[in-house]
């Protein structure tokens, strides 16, 4: 892979990884994203274990896991990262 392609993709994922951040912290990402991002992710599961599905689908459908999972992930890295700021500030201002 070229070094100029790389340099595209790493740019994308840092753009994806900030759109995701910025959405983890606006109003309604719980409430809406959240379970559409699960429902998601259950349909390609259950595409997945289908046996009926052929393999180009099936392969598709384990990226999108992949994907979802990686999102839910982030948001639950995010918030543990969140409270783990917030408690040593608040130990910070008790000393």
């Amino acid at each position: 892979m070229s070094i100029d392609k790389e340099k595209q993709e790493y740019d994308r994922a840092q753009k994806v990884g900030e759109r995701v951040e910025r959405m983890c912290r606006e109003e309604g990402w719980s409430d809406h994203f959240i379970p559409m991002i699960q429902k998601r992710r259950d349909e390609a599961q259950s595409i997945v274990n289908d046996p009926d599905s052929d393999q180009l689908t099936t392969q598709l459908n384990r990226g999108v896991i992949k994907v979802c999972d990686e999102v839910l992930g982030y948001r639950e890295y995010s918030e543990a990262r969140a409270g783990k700021i917030m408690r040593s500030a608040v130990a910070a201002k008790m000393r």
